[in-house]
């Protein structure tokens, strides 16, 4: 029998279950009515006193079970003043590296979009964290996240946050924890909010951020209805607003930036040379190129490799235009406060604009006693932006292989410009295009129905659920301001061939700024355009009994499911990309992807109270779950999980848990294509010999490298395995009836994942080829005849083992009433004693890049302070980010401290609240950074640098 008539008939026999209970409910009715009531009135006070708690499919009336579970309230997230899920939850202790608003990289190093706000916990990646809402899977993309920002804020009720693995109960992903978020059911008002924030720094006033929503609902004791629509615009903040993000790395200026300048940068090697020491002997007699514009050329050298003599690095003398001559053009000054490179960073963003709208309906309905018809639909759209500097393009053979011949219009050496020999680099920065301007579309719509209900059999009372989702994402991206390379080379090409296609005008890279027209842009230039869709469908069948027979301690519970989860997708980049003629991926084919996963499973759950009410133990409480999975690509894999809580008395809990995780490759670390990303990376090659590790033998010896962004290739994997995973924590909870209102948790974790799936990182693999001697790192690596880095190959692979392990800490205590109102207590802290990559120690460590996680501080705290008295609350709130050392420049990134304010004031007469804070109250700016691909700090950890202030309205009618 094959799994999926497995979970079919798993449906069916749940819906059966249903009907066959609610028509012996009514037999029996006709006849004992009393007994009927009775039973039915108690029943129903079971009922409504059993939860199912996020980690667990046993509804229990006890919530206090053998893993760790953080509780964020409705209330909690108001307090915040933050308008998304995903920020706040980004800004929790244990949360890690990962893609938000802040993070500009659409615009940078992905041939993709971005625009999405995911969670990370534990620093193991937003692919490892199962993301729930009331229980059942969210929306994942190709990539395997969730984007939060598509779940309204204010339809949840509360958060709940796992903070241990659980793929033995919930399946592939719940490696790192799992976040449920658990909105609104029985609703009977209408309220809407009207929310306006703005940012200060370095006196500027920007980055508006409107909000906008309304909820409303009705439920009596049969059904319920919410709905729900929401609206939110956040505004862009440039780079050019912030000293901090203003130059690539602060403080250096230019000398930081890009060799692609308006002027453009010409490395080549001229044909000839002629002896002699005076500066002014003409090098190449065919051009008129002088020892003056070639200083550091060798005359008595031969033009050959490795010295590559004489080399002319050359640019225009500003002012020159059209057409120019060998003696318009000087030598390129590289560093200095006079420095000829090109400052890209003030055309980035540092707050990225995006536009959000969102409807949400739930509600359900009990078509008998015990047989319940539910069903939640969403749809959100999103309209996300990023921006880079205007195309930088660069002529070599490590990037657009196109050859200029000396007849070309606006070629002014006289000879061919050859890039696999005398052509070293040409780099030219295109500002007659504008920025880079990448903009995304995208729309989610998401299902969820089923039946629930119970019935009485052996063991007493039955809970069941069935059910199916379906969602849908899909993406329009524009990419505005690249290059089609095959229309570059007829443009640089023979004058006959250009002048003998259709749209074609000679192009002009060597006159300045105004050396090119209108006319040669339209024939060069393009806008791509990437669609994406994602699919997912989910049926599930869910069987529980929280009291199937008594033991020492109390009720055993059992939980039995299967499930069914398919998903489909595909990305198609624009046809230019696919033929390899995009100037961001030149001469590499951006490959359609495109794939399907599927994947069968059975759970078992079993708890098991094996002591209780005896001296010294309260309760002694062992849980137990299995889950066997088939996977249409992997085979199958069983998972399990043991908790044990022991309480010696109401003052104590002491919890432990061991549990095996499984995460499937996504479809996009399947068969995605490659990628071209622009990662800051250090060359160990480059510069003087004397201080070269000897395996850079072969690099001439002329080379420096020209560019601190090194392009390289990432991509999908058709031979990845499965990740596995081992977590464990020990722990306890410190409730003393002495102290009412006080609570005390501190847990150990450890987690342990094997076969890693991630690309490896650009600096990691040169510093492994040259430092390390890695022969299969060093084969990633392709060089030009000049030295110049043509090719890193990243593809996601099976990097080894991560491991990582801390502390989580959490304090709360609800003070005693006072005569001035009421005060509460709340401290989160996590401190990561190790995170273990491949043997390469992360924790206290930045070392910026592509790859997440950037920076891991070892301690991170989240503390607040509220009060409340009448119609008046208020809360003070402290966030602090631990301390960490660059690499490899071993900058010290010192503790941040950011402060936060609140007060709100109700009015109840209006049904009124109005409610004012500031966000990083004193203005703290994050810590600077020389390692960051942008802006020169961490933007997965730190703020936007300047305060934000908030005001919101909330009416209830």
């Amino acid at each position: 029998m094959s799994k999926q008539n497995l979970v079919s008939k798993a449906v069916r026999f749940a819906l059966v279950c249903g009907a066959a209970s609610g028509f012996a409910g009514k037999a029996f009715a006709a006849d004992d009515t009393a007994a009927t009531t009775t039973a039915a009135t108690d029943t129903s006070t079971a009922q409504l006193g059993k939860i199912e708690v996020t980690g667990t499919k046993i509804k229990r009336t006890d919530v206090e079970q053998a893993q760790p579970v953080n509780i964020i309230t409705q209330q909690q997230i108001k307090a915040t003043g933050i308008t998304t899920i995903g920020q706040l939850i980004q800004k929790l202790p244990s949360s890690g590296a990962a893609l938000n608003t802040l993070a500009n990289f659409g615009g940078n190093f992905q041939f993709t979009g971005g625009g999405e706000s995911n969670v990370d916990l534990r620093n193991l990646g937003a692919s490892r964290v199962l993301v729930l809402v009331n229980g059942k899977r969210w929306a994942t993309s190709l990539v395997g996240t969730v984007d939060l920002n598509t779940v309204p804020t204010s339809i949840i009720d509360h958060v709940e946050v796992l903070q241990d693995g659980a793929s033995a109960i919930y399946g592939s992903d719940a490696i790192a924890g799992v976040v449920n978020i658990v909105t609104v059911k029985d609703y009977n008002s209408r309220e809407a909010n009207a929310y306006l924030g703005i940012y200060n720094g370095d006196g500027h006033y920007d980055g508006r951020t409107q909000s906008y929503d309304f909820t409303m609902g009705g439920s009596n004791d049969k059904s319920g209805l919410v709905f729900n629509v929401s609206y939110t615009n956040q505004e862009a903040i440039p780079s050019a607003h912030r000293n901090i993000s203003k130059e690539p790395v602060i403080g250096a200026g230019a000398a930081s930036g890009s060799s692609a300048i308006p002027n453009g940068r010409f490395v080549i090697v001229a044909p000839g040379t002629s002896t002699g020491s005076d500066p002014g002997n003409v090098v190449d007699p065919t051009t008129g190129l002088t020892q003056a514009q070639c200083p550091t050329t060798n005359l008595n050298a031969p033009s050959q490799a490795p010295n590559y003599q004489p080399l002319c690095d050359l640019t225009l003398i500003h002012g020159v235009s059209g057409k120019p001559s060998v003696s318009d053009f000087r030598p390129f000054i590289s560093g200095g406060p006079n420095s000829d490179r090109f400052n890209y960073a003030p055309y980035n963003f540092v707050l990225t604009p995006e536009e959000r709208y969102s409807t949400y309906f739930q509600g359900y309905t009990d078509l008998a006693d015990n047989l319940t018809f539910k069903a939640d639909m969403m749809y959100s759209h999103r309209d996300s932006r990023q921006q880079a500097a205007p195309e930088p393009l660069f002529f070599a053979s490590s990037s657009i292989n196109i050859d200029i011949p000396a007849n070309q219009a606006y070629n002014p050496f006289g000879f061919d410009l050859d890039t696999s020999s005398n052509l070293g680099l040409l780099g030219r920065r295109m500002l007659e295009t504008g920025n880079r301007l990448y903009h995304e579309k995208g729309d989610m719509f998401r299902f969820s129905g089923g039946f629930n209900g119970y019935f009485n059999m052996i063991g007493g009372e039955w809970d069941w659920d069935a059910g199916y989702i379906f969602s849908k994402e899909s993406e329009i991206d524009t990419n505005a301001g690249h290059f089609d390379v095959s229309h570059l080379r007829v443009a640089l090409g023979d004058p006959a061939t250009c002048a003998s296609t259709i749209g074609c005008v000679p192009l002009n890279l060597f006159g300045g700024a105004a050396g090119i027209t209108q006319s040669m842009l339209d024939y060069v230039s393009y806008t791509t355009q990437n669609q994406f869709e994602n699919n997912e469908r989910i049926y599930n069948a869910d069987i529980s009994n929280g009291s199937l027979f008594e033991m020492p301690g109390g009720s055993a519970g059992l939980a039995i499911g299967a499930e069914s989860l398919e998903h489909d997708g595909f990305f198609n980049p624009d046809s230019v990309a696919q033929n390899g003629y995009d100037s961001f991926n030149p001469g590499r084919p951006v490959a359609a992807t495109a794939g399907r996963t599927s994947e069968r499973s059975l759970y078992a759950e079993l708890d098991l109270p094996l002591v209780g009410d005896v001296s010294g133990i309260k309760l002694l409480d062992l849980d137990l779950a299995g889950r066997h999975t088939n996977y249409d690509t992997f085979g199958s894999n069983n998972t399990y999980r043991w908790g044990l809580k022991y309480q010696p008395n109401g003052d104590w809990l002491i919890r432990t848990s061991w549990s095996q995780g499984f995460r499937a490759p996504s479809i996009n670390d399947l068969f995605s294509g490659n990628t071209n990303l622009s990662a800051n990376i250090t060359d160990p090659c480059s510069g003087p010999v004397s201080g070269r590790p000897a395996s850079c033998a072969g690099v001439p010896a002329s080379y420096v490298q020209p560019n601190a962004q090194i392009n390289t290739l990432e991509g999908g994997n058709p031979n990845l395995q499965p990740e596995t995973s081992v977590s464990r924590t020990l722990g306890f909870v410190y409730s003393p009836e002495g102290l009412t209102g006080f609570n005390l948790s501190m847990d150990y974790y450890k987690i342990d994942v094997n076969d890693t799936i991630n690309p490896i990182s650009g600096q990691a693999i040169f510093d492994g080829c040259y430092f390390g001697g890695d022969p299969s790192l060093c084969s990633r690596i392709t060089r030009t005849p000049f030295g110049t880095v043509k090719t890193v190959q990243d593809s996601v692979t099976n990097v080894g083992t991560t491991s990582t392990s801390g502390i989580d800490v959490a304090v709360n205590y609800a003070f005693p009433s006072t005569g001035i109102g009421d005060f509460k207590l709340s401290v989160d802290e996590t401190h990561i004693k190790s995170y273990d990559l491949n043997g390469l120690e992360l924790a206290g460590f930045e070392r910026g890049g592509t790859v997440f996680p950037f920076g891991i501080p070892k301690d991170k705290l989240r503390a607040s302070l509220d009060w409340s008295a009448g119609a008046w609350s208020a809360q003070y709130g402290l966030r602090v980010i631990g301390h960490m050392t660059e690499v490899p420049t071993n900058n010290h990134i010192g503790t941040t401290v950011y402060h936060d304010v609140q007060v709100a004031y109700g009015v109840d007469s209006i049904g009124t609240t109005f409610t004012f804070g500031v966000r990083n109250l004193w203005a703290k700016e994050p810590p600077l950074s020389t390692v960051q691909e942008l802006n020169s700090f961490d933007p997965t950890l730190y703020d936007v640098p300047g305060r934000f202030l908030y005001a919101r309205v909330g009416v209830k009618f």
